[in-house]
């Protein structure tokens, strides 16, 4: 039954409470929005699932003030070892490094941007709880156990059903809705909002998996043989990921669904499994430490991804294989890109409609693009960027890892530099602030301000001077950025520097650049 209680009002209803659900409450906190978060499950997952976070992701992650705590979990991940390399074999043990995965690495995350932030390798179950616990201390609103079971458009809002693990139903009049509620979202199902399967050509066949997750104490076998994936083509096959490298493990066993389902995989047959692929005698001991969770190569993308006030972000939005690590990246950027734009409309609603609606228009092509790069990376050596005669098509056709999730442009197209192009993340270059003397990169400007308008050396007043959304070059900034002790991010820097100081900027009228949020840190 329908409690009688009057309904509960808020600005956001964030529906799943998984990294992008979290990240997206923290986002709206840091910009004062008001949002109930309702997620589903009792208790957070315990699958890894992503195992890295790029520096795009980290610097999202440093505008709320997280990123020295992602990092501090982070140099805890890998028990024995650093994080990264691939092997081979027909058995974990007797596997072999992938010939060349060293250089093929470097090569397939290309071209670094100049940063303030740097790769955080760390598995989703140990960000999440960094996120959560964020989000809690700073007064955010997380209801675990409770599930929206309808959606109804109202005037000037939305009006939501929520029911809890008791059966008992609340509603909440909330302004918008936004679903991080996963691939298998019961928004974008409720809304009708079909999916688009993206393929590459020729087609990919699908693969279907099943993630043994457990525990076993591996870290003297695999001694000197640190790996991220391990390829098993034995009797059984699959792919190992390793979560610590010491003693949590997922295995990804390859099974075919017509001869297999969920109920060949009892904790006896899964354990069984998992010894063939490693290996071993019946003397390491093996746990399971969940259900086999099953999963497939599709990729899909929302046909759409807003319908009215609400709005579909992560695997809600789209789902593709965790080849390359591009789901969960993206799946925050996401949320980067919608919360700032709510903000925007709930401030200036007659805004509203032409904001939110660039939203699709911006993100949807990021999601087609990166669901074909993570397609074109399905084979084990592509993966790698090592060629074959199988996989050279897919490896010529790759594009590097930096552009897809920091180089690209909101036109659909990726650049070959940052350059402060309209609709492109703003270029990073240390600077000193005048006024304090603190040294912070460009990117920290946007932290506190959904606009900045930065202004050229011979920038010509009138311009606010007291709105602190102005700032003049070599006034209330200089740049620090030749002082970079890396020559590689020297060079690079200086181009970024050149870019500031410029006289020459848009127009003629000597600004640099109005950099809002769209065009500055997103």
């Amino acid at each position: 039954m329908s409690s009688p209680a009057v309904p509960r009002q808020t600005s956001v209803l964030i529906v799943g409470g998984g990294l992008v659900g979290i990240t997206t409450g923290l986002l709206l906190k840091h910009l004062g929005v008001s949002f109930i978060l309702v997620e589903k499950s009792v208790r957070p997952s315990i699958y890894p699932r992503a195992g890295g976070f790029a520096p795009r992701t980290v610097e999202i992650l440093r505008s709320i003030g997280l990123e020295d705590a992602v990092q501090a979990a982070a140099k805890t991940a890998f028990k024995p070892g650093a994080f990264g390399g691939a092997r081979r074999g027909l058995t974990l043990l007797g596997s072999e490094s992938l010939l060349n995965a060293g250089a093929a690495i470097a090569k397939r995350v290309g071209k670094q941007d100049p940063s303030p932030c740097t790769f955080a390798a760390l598995p989703q179950t140990l960000l999440e709880p960094v996120l959560l616990n964020a989000l809690v201390d700073r007064g955010g609103s997380y209801e675990a156990g409770k599930e929206v079971v309808a959606i109804q458009e109202i005037e000037n809002g939305l009006d939501v059903v929520v029911r809890d693990g008791e059966g008992e139903e609340t509603h909440v009049r909330a302004s918008y809705l936004i679903a991080a509620d996963g691939g298998r979202s019961f928004v974008r199902r409720h809304l009708g909002i079909s999916t688009t399967i993206v393929q590459t050509d020729p087609p990919k066949p699908v693969i279907h998996f099943a993630n043994l997750y457990f525990s076993a104490d591996l870290e003297d076998a695999i001694a000197g043989k640190t790996f991220t994936q391990g390829k098993i083509e034995g009797s059984v096959e699959g792919l190992f990921l390793a979560v610590n490298s010491k003693d949590r493990w997922s295995f990804h066993y390859e099974y075919d669904p017509t001869l297999e389902s969920p109920a060949d995989f009892p904790g006896d047959k899964a354990i069984s499994i998992i010894r063939t692929a490693i290996g071993c005698d019946d003397q390491l001991e093996i746990q399971m430490l969940a259900p086999p969770s099953l999963w497939n190569t599709t990729a899909r993308v929302a046909e759409r991804y807003r319908q009215g006030r609400t709005f579909l972000v992560g695997d809600a939005a789209h789902t593709y294989p965790p080849y390359g690590g591009l789901g969960a990246n993206t799946g925050i950027a996401d949320a980067h890109n919608l919360c700032w734009k709510i903000a925007a409309s709930l401030s200036d609603p007659s805004s509203s409609t032409s904001i939110l609606d660039t939203y699709t228009t911006e993100r949807r092509p990021v999601a087609l693009r990166c669901a074909r790069q993570a397609l074109l990376r399905s084979d084990f050596d592509a993966r790698f960027g090592v060629r074959t005669v199988a996989n050279r098509s897919d490896v010529e056709a790759h594009q590097d890892l930096g552009a897809l999730l920091m180089r690209y442009q909101y036109d659909g197209n990726l650049v070959d530099s940052l350059t402060a192009q309209v609709g492109t993340r703003f270029p990073h270059t240390w600077i000193k602030l005048s006024a304090t003397g603190q040294l912070i990169s460009t990117l920290d400007l946007f932290a506190a301000k959904m606009e900045i308008v930065i202004a050229g050396p011979e920038a010509e007043e009138p311009f606010d001077r007291n709105s602190g959304t102005t700032l003049k070059t070599g006034i209330d900034f200089t740049v620090e950025g030749e002082d970079m002790d890396d020559q590689t991010d020297k060079n690079s820097i200086w181009k970024t520097q050149q870019l500031i100081e410029s006289q020459e900027v848009t127009d003629g009228d000597k600004f640099l650049n109005r950099a809002t949020a769209l065009d500055a840190a997103f």
